[in-house]
């Protein structure tokens, strides 16, 4: 799944890669970086704020993002895009036809979308462990979805963690 997201992201070039890694590395919607300003991101801690369609979230992100918003912000003014469509704001209208086009060049099937990514990192967070309350909190969406949704890889992990455990 990994080398996937990989192929998908290395067939995407300039704004639109900065965009997809961000949803990749941090399994935000896609509409979250797209909303970013630079003040939305304190290199000091390493955390982004995403305002969302479920309100202001604040996340500590991973090296390999925070390396992404490094890069991003620098030279820019508290209230500038970090992540801009060559200057201009991204809209799905704007990144869906490039993701297409990038999703085609890597092999991917047509119906593919930028959302795949944000799928991805949050498979991986569960079959890597992260537990699903934090999941859900650093993802802005609510326990409930991440049940309906991914429930299966859920019992799998916990069932794994169980065969480790002496309760007895």
């Amino acid at each position: 799944a990994v080398l996937q997201r990989r192929a998908l992201l290395d067939a995407m070039k300039g704004d639109l890669r900065d965009l997809a890694e961000c949803v990749a590395l941090t399994g935000c919607r896609p509409g979250d970086p797209a909303a970013m300003v630079r003040k939305d991101y304190d290199a000091r801690t390493g955390s982004v704020t995403f305002g969302t369609k479920t309100g202001n979230r604040t996340i500590p992100v991973s090296p390999a993002a925070k390396a992404l918003f490094d890069r991003l912000a620098e030279g820019k003014k508290p209230g500038a895009k970090l992540f801009t469509n060559a200057g201009n704001p991204w809209t799905p209208q704007a990144w869906a036809p490039l993701v297409k086009a990038a999703a085609h060049k890597a092999g991917f099937p047509p119906e593919t979308v930028l959302y795949v990514l944000r799928h991805g990192w949050i498979t991986d967070a569960i079959i890597g462990g992260l537990d699903v309350v934090t999941v859900a909190r650093l993802t802005g969406t609510s326990l409930e979805m991440i049940s309906k949704t991914y429930g299966h890889l859920v019992q799998g992990t916990t069932r794994d963690k169980l065969a480790t455990m002496e309760f007895v």
